[in-house]
């Protein structure tokens, strides 16, 4: 097998999210060639510190035909021993590519839930023609296993080795809250603000926001709304590098999605020895006990929700006692470029093997 490989990772885009921020991490921290091709734009402050020769994006002003040429062209240059497809537009283009360059074909789940139509289609031509499997969780593993006959199933870790310091005290920190991610309905953050209302009508406490998306414009007016300007804040983007440092001057993590994969941020989270309030969905419900490294709270009862954060959080102690044993979940995982790494290697030898 040749060494380093050339991987192509397809995705829609680059911008903050979870499956973009792994792409973003793999870039900084493999030994193959590993090269990034966007179906559409990418944030240029996402990309600092990337090497802007290994990720190919529509540049503003460009059509997007032009572009669709440009983006054969260069996968086709680029000649990948092996092409990953992450997400459902970018499963069925490479469903087309792989074929044209007899490459081998990975696509890759983050996901145990369908959300609409073309991702159900776009699942179903994946699991059909890929040669493996990647899945973000044993989640999404069990639930794309349902539809595929594929043997080639391979569980990548999410799990991103930084250089935080997850033991700075927890009584030190900020008495405040944090939330980090895409600003996206999936998110339920209508449903957070609502929550931190109800809970500063008897404790003070603050949350600040971190990240973008089609929602922040209908959040920014929600929270001012409801008057909650002192009380929850948009704090807009920061470098995916920064992230598990900024959290670890919180003492509170909240995430009340309706629907998750392996739910990066709530990993940072509570590796970054943060007292997470969550809803228990996707993965979530697999790496976390409730009462015990995390604080389960469901968005179908608000009432109950604020009840259970209050009784939680007038307790320095159980706060962080919870925040002491979150942190040593994950010490033992597999870094996601390594585990990454390993599994391609797996894909293209088991194809050598058949092939041989």
């Amino acid at each position: 097998m040749k060494n380093p490989i050339r991987i192509a990772h397809v995705l829609h885009h680059m911008q903050i999210g979870g499956v973009e921020n792994a792409a973003r991490y793999h870039l900084l921290n493999t030994k193959n060639n590993y090269h990034v091709f966007c179906l559409d734009s990418a944030d240029p402050s996402f990309l600092l510190r990337c090497d802007e020769h290994k990720v190919t994006f529509r540049r503003s002003g460009e059509s997007r035909l032009l572009y669709m040429i440009r983006f054969f062209r260069e996968v086709r240059n680029f000649n990948p021993d092996l092409i990953v497809s992450s997400l459902w537009r970018s499963h069925v283009v490479v469903l087309f590519l792989s074929r044209y360059l007899d490459s081998t074909w990975v696509s890759f789940f983050h996901s145990s839930k369908y959300f609409h139509s073309l991702d159900r289609a776009s699942t179903y031509l994946a699991v059909t023609f890929s040669d493996a499997i990647f899945c973000d969780s044993r989640s999404t593993e069990a639930y794309i296993r349902a539809v595929s006959n594929n043997s080639l199933f391979y569980l990548i870790s999410f799990h991103f080795h930084d250089n935080s310091n997850p033991s700075f005290p927890w009584l030190r920190r900020k008495k405040k809250a944090a939330y980090f991610g895409r600003l996206s309905k999936i998110k339920n953050l209508f449903y957070l603000v609502d929550l931190f209302s109800r809970i500063n009508s008897f404790h003070p406490l603050s949350l600040d926001i971190y990240g973008a998306g089609e929602e922040e414009v209908g959040l920014r007016l929600y929270i001012e709304k409801l008057g909650l300007g002192d009380v929850v804040t948009l704090a807009g983007t920061v470098p995916p590098e920064d992230v598990p440092g900024l959290m670890c001057g919180y003492r509170y993590y909240f995430q009340t999605s309706m629907h998750e994969g392996m739910a990066l941020s709530v990993m940072q989270a509570m590796s970054a020895q943060c007292c997470c309030f969550v809803n228990f969905v996707g993965e979530i419900d697999n790496y976390a006990m409730d009462l015990y490294t995390a604080v389960n709270i469901t968005p179908d009862d608000i009432e109950g929700a604020t009840e259970r954060v209050m009784s939680i959080i007038q307790s320095d102690l159980t706060c962080s006692a919870i925040a002491e044993k979150a942190a040593n979940v994950f010490v033992d995982t597999d870094d996601y470029s390594f585990s990454f790494d390993r599994a391609c290697q797996m894909v293209l030898l088991a194809n050598d093997i058949s092939q041989g």
